[in-house]
C-alpha cells in the first residue's frame, strides 16, 4: 500500500463484516464520497488477477478476504493488526504514555500504527482515560498531544498492573518475552533479586517475585524515560520514612544496597525514598523461611486467619479449622496485611480458573473478606487476594473429599470396559470403582456391593435401581463428563 490513506481504508474494511456504503466510509475517514471512490480505484489497481476491493451496486464495498490474505502487497502489518483487539491496542498505547508520563506525546504518533477512524480514536482515548482514574491519573488532551497527570506512585501501579496482565507464571519466561525487550535490564534486575535472596537466605516465590521484577524493571523504564518523573517523589511518605517504626532492620538494609547497586548500574542518583518502596515489596511478600518483623504483628495475623476461617465456615457450612491449615493460612494472611498497609496489589494469573472450578468457594471467601475489611479497617481486597485465599480453603475441600463407590457397567467387551474406567479414574479422583460388570450382572452386584453409590453404564438398566445411573459412552467424551459431574456434585 503506497500512502497512509489507501492503508487507513482497508484497515476499515478488515474490520467490516459486511458491505459497508461510500459514505459510511466517508464518515469515519473524515473524508469525501469522491475521495473513497479515488482511494478504490488506487489500490484496485495494484491487484492484477482481480480487485481487492469489491463493490456491488447498491450494497457498496467489502474486501475480498482470501485476496488480502493471499496478497503479496506491503499489508502484512496490516494482517498483524486486525489479529489485535481494542483492549491490547489501549493497553499498549496507555503503556507508552504511562512510561514517559508527564511527558506529552503527539496524539498521531500513538495512534498512526493502527489506522483508525476518528471516531475509533476518540473511543480509544475515553476508554484510556476511564482506566487511568481507577488509578487517580488523568489523561490530558491538549493540542493535539496526549499525556498521563498523577502522582508517581500511581503511574508506577499502573505500569505494574499492564505488565503483570502477560500471563506470565515463572521469571525466567521474562527472558524470552517481547514485553521486556531491554534484556540487559532483565539481566540486572534478575542479578538483584539473586542478591535479595542470597542476603536473607531465603527464596522468593511466584507471584512474589514477579511482582518484585516488575517494581524493579518499572524504575529503570522511569528513569530512562524521563528524570523528572523520578524526582517528584510522595512527599507525605518521605516524611513518614524516617518515623516508622517495626521495620524489619535486615529487609530495609538489603533494599538500601538493591538501590545503590541500581544507582551505579545507570550512574543516576535516586531519591531515598526508593530504598523504602523497595522495603515495602520485601516485606509484603511471602518469602520461605522468612518472618520479618512487621507492622502486621503476629498476633492480629492469628486473630484475622482464625476469623476468616470462622467467617468461611459459617458460609458454607463446612468444617475447616485445623493446625495444618490455621498455619498455611496465616503464612499468606501476614505480608497480606502488609500489601494492604502499603497498597501494592498482585496479579493472579490462575484467577480466571479459580472462579469457574471454585465458584461458590470464591463468593464465601470474598463475603467473608468484606465482612473483615469492615471489622478491621481493612482497605479494598481485591479479587486477585481473594482467588489466592480461595486455594487454602479449595485444597482442604480436596484433601476431605467423599470417595463415591462406583459400578462401572458395559455391554461390550473387555477392552472398552477397561479403556472407559481409565477415563473416569482420569478425570474423576474422587471416584472409587469397585467393579467392572456386565449388563446382566448388576442386581447380583448390587447385593455383593451395599455400599454402591453410583452405577456408570454405556447403556440404560432394563429396569429401575435403587442407585443414581449415569449413562455414557465408552469415550466417555465432553458432554459425558459434564453429566457425570453434575451427578457427582450432589452425592458429595
Amino acid at each position: 500500500m503506497s500512502t497512509k490513506r489507501e492503508r487507513s481504508l482497508i484497515y476499515l474494511l478488515v474490520n467490516k463484516k459486511d458491505f459497508v456504503t461510500a459514505k459510511q466510509l466517508a464518515d469515519e475517514l473524515h473524508s469525501s464520497d469522491k475521495t473513497i471512490y479515488c482511494l478504490i480505484s488506487q489500490i484496485n489497481s495494484q491487484y492484477d488477477e482481480r480487485p481487492l476491493i469489491i463493490s456491488e451496486r447498491g450494497r457498496g464495498y467489502k474486501l475480498d478476504y482470501q485476496q488480502y490474505l493471499d496478497s503479496n502487497q506491503q499489508n502484512v502489518d496490516l494482517r498483524r493488526l486486525a489479529t489485535i483487539s481494542p483492549v491490547e491496542r489501549r493497553n499498549k498505547i496507555m503503556k507508552q504514555l504511562l512510561l514517559v508520563a508527564p511527558r506529552r506525546v503527539q496524539a498521531e504518533t500513538l495512534f498512526e500504527e493502527y489506522f483508525l477512524s476518528v471516531s475509533s480514536q476518540i473511543s480509544d482515548e475515553k476508554s484510556i482515560a476511564k482506566i487511568l482514574q481507577r488509578y487517580s491519573l488523568k489523561l490530558v488532551k491538549n493540542s493535539g498531544y496526549l499525556s498521563v497527570i498523577g502522582s508517581e506512585l500511581n503511574i508506577r501501579d499502573a505500569i505494574q498492573s499492564l505488565i503483570n496482565d502477560t500471563g506470565i507464571v515463572d521469571l525466567n519466561q521474562i527472558l524470552h518475552d517481547d514485553n521486556f525487550p531491554r534484556k540487559y535490564d532483565v539481566r540486572f534486575v534478575f542479578e538483584q533479586i539473586r542478591y535479595i535472596e542470597t542476603n536473607i537466605e531465603s527464596s522468593i516465590p511466584y507471584p512474589y517475585n514477579l511482582n518484585l521484577f516488575s517494581h524493579m524493571y518499572i524504575l529503570l523504564d522511569r528513569v530512562r524515560n524521563t528524570k523528572m518523573a523520578v524526582d517528584k517523589t510522595n512527599d507525605h511518605a518521605l516524611d513518614e520514612y524516617p518515623k516508622v517504626s517495626s521495620l524489619d532492620a535486615r529487609l530495609l538494609g538489603v533494599s538500601e544496597q538493591v538501590i545503590k547497586n541500581t544507582e551505579d548500574y545507570i550512574s543516576v542518583k535516586l531519591p531515598k525514598i526508593e530504598g523504602y518502596y523497595l522495603y515495602q515489596y520485601l516485606v509484603s511478600s511471602r518469602i520461605d523461611g522468612f518472618v520479618p518483623n512487621t507492622v502486621a504483628e503476629h498476633s492480629k495475623v492469628q486473630v484475622v486467619t482464625n476469623d476468616l476461617i470462622s467467617a468461611v465456615e459459617s458460609l458454607t457450612n463446612k468444617h475447616f479449622h485445623n493446625s495444618d491449615l490455621v498455619n498455611r493460612l496465616s503464612e499468606h494472611i501476614r505480608p497480606m496485611l502488609n500489601r494492604l498497609d502499603n497498597h501494592i496489589n498482585i496479579n493472579n494469573n490462575l484467577l480466571d480458573q479459580i472462579k469457574i472450578e471454585y465458584s461458590a468457594m470464591f463468593q464465601a471467601v470474598k463475603r467473608a473478606i468484606k465482612q473483615l475489611a469492615s471489622k478491621y479497617n481493612f482497605s479494598e481486597v481485591d479479587d486477585n487476594e481473594i482467588g489466592f485465599l480461595t486455594l487454602y480453603f479449595a485444597s482442604e475441600l480436596e484433601k476431605h473429599k467423599k470417595h463415591i463407590d462406583t459400578l462401572i457397567m458395559c455391554t461390550t467387551g473387555i477392552g472398552t470396559s477397561e479403556l472407559l474406567k481409565s477415563k473416569i479414574i482420569a478425570n474423576f479422583s474422587n471416584l472409587n470403582i469397585v467393579d467392572v460388570i456386565s449388563t446382566a450382572s448388576l442386581d447380583e452386584a448390587l447385593r455383593r456391593y451395599p455400599q454402591i453409590q453410583l452405577v456408570i453404564s454405556t447403556v440404560r438398566p432394563l429396569h429401575a435401581v435403587s442407585v443414581p445411573v449415569v449413562v455414557v459412552s465408552a469415550m466417555l467424551n465432553m458432554e459425558d463428563r459434564k453429566k457425570l459431574n453434575e451427578e457427582v456434585k450432589h452425592l458429595q
